[in-house]
């Protein structure tokens, strides 16, 4: 499943959200239908490609402030 799929899925959720699906989809995994495991994988894929592109955002904004000592 690719992150366009898994947003289809999921819908345009707030990352909270997603953090209280993933968790009660986790905690009586074996009561979930396939529906649910799918919901449950793609709102993994969504939050980690969140993290993801806030991670480069940091990465760049820290970049582009690094003056290096001559």
């Amino acid at each position: 499943m690719n992150i366009q799929q898994a947003t289809k899925i999921v819908g345009n959720q707030p990352t909270y959200a997603l953090q209280n699906m993933i968790k009660a989809l986790s905690t009586l995994i074996w009561r979930n239908t396939s529906e649910d495991t799918k919901r449950l994988e793609a709102a993994k894929i969504v939050l980690h490609d969140r993290r993801e592109v806030q991670q480069l955002r940091r990465n760049l904004v820290l970049t582009e402030n690094f003056e290096p000592n001559d």
